[in-house]
């Protein structure tokens, strides 16, 4: 399938990763940050439930949980506002 939209986006974006750092500027670092988070509140879950209980992992997991969700958004509505123009200086 050389020549499909996939492919080449697929292509564009492991060069990005590959060439130190590409990747970043295109999600951006709120996107990177939130994913972290995210990521980070899922290992909490899996070491809590099939390794060993940690004691106050429930505040730990919802507050990584939160913390990647609401960078996500953040990031979304910036890009959202800035593709429309609003709050840009003159």
């Amino acid at each position: 399938m050389s020549g499909s939209k996939a492919g080449s986006t697929t292509a564009g974006g492991m060069a990005g990763v590959a060439d130190g750092g590409g990747a970043v500027g295109r999600c951006g670092a709120g996107t990177l940050a939130g994913a972290l988070l995210f990521g980070f509140s899922d290992f909490l879950i899996g070491i809590h439930r099939f390794h060993q209980p940690l004691p106050g992992a429930a505040f730990a997991i919802i507050l990584t949980y939160w913390a990647g969700q609401a960078l996500f958004a953040v990031t979304a509505i910036k890009r959202s506002m800035q593709a429309a123009g609003i709050g840009q200086k003159a």
